[in-house]
């Protein structure tokens, strides 16, 4: 099915490549063009064994803070912001004790474990910046929240970027992406905003319709086995553009 299409990923590393070459091993053609860069803090870890909880907020986290973090006593419960981040937790032989099926911090909010969290003390192991919705909530409820920032992201270099084709597909995972990827693309505009568009939450999607994108197709996560499926949505017209199944 993916033989039909270049997927511009715009992920940035180590997770983009691995999707191309998901992506690759099953027929597709894939551009790597990642419009952010990421790069590791060095973070005080003061209070970490005190958290009755730990959430990792992307992969990226995890990867920023696996090398640098003391061993975790075993009575913290450890969340995962979604199946990528699982993945990563596994990898890493941190596994998570519970995450939700989409990648996104209003399904994290809604798990059994958030519900009574009074005087709890949680740990974010996340980005610098970023939404504030998560913190804020638990807050809310009456948490004590600790953030530990492992990264920070940048916007990525400026380089050659290929030429879109009537075929093409892009795959955006955040709103920074997808704002720096029309400023990459600037004198590709038109196309761009024509282009079919994977985003995988429904701020993403808005966000793009706001700045005019015209076919935007909502996927629950980036992994390869979701855009093989959400790639089912799409179809390729007469004419030859990518259209999108009602």
């Amino acid at each position: 099915m993916l033989s039909n299409y270049r997927f511009w990923i715009t992920r940035p590393n180590p997770a983009g490549e691995l999707l191309c070459d998901a992506i690759r091993e099953v027929g597709g053609d894939a551009v790597h063009f990642p419009t952010i860069e990421i790069f590791p803090v060095k973070t005080a870890w003061s209070g970490l064994k005190a958290q009755d909880f730990l959430i990792f907020t992307s992969p990226q986290a995890v990867y920023h803070s696996v090398r640098q973090m003391p061993a975790l006593p075993a009575t913290i419960k450890i969340i995962a912001i979604g199946p990528g981040t699982r993945d990563a937790l596994n990898k890493a032989n941190i596994p998570a004790s519970t995450y939700p099926e989409n990648s996104c911090t209003e399904e994290l909010l809604l798990l059994p474990c958030f519900e009574s969290i009074k005087s709890k003390k949680i740990g974010l192991v996340k980005g610098e910046g970023g939404r504030e919705l998560l913190a804020s909530e638990l807050k809310a409820r009456g948490a004590i929240v600790t953030p530990f920032i492992v990264y920070e992201r940048k916007l990525a270099k400026k380089k050659a970027a290929p030429r879109i084709g009537n075929r093409d597909i892009i795959l955006c995972t955040s709103c920074d992406i997808l704002r720096n990827l029309i400023s990459a693309l600037e004198d590709q505009q038109a196309i761009l905003k024509q282009t079919p568009l994977i985003v995988i939450s429904d701020r993403i999607r808005l966000l793009a319709r706001a700045l005019g994108f015209k076919k935007i197709v909502l996927a629950s996560n980036p992994n390869i086995n979701t855009i093989i499926k959400t790639v089912g949505r799409l179809y390729v017209r007469d004419n030859g553009k990518i259209g999108i199944k009602k």
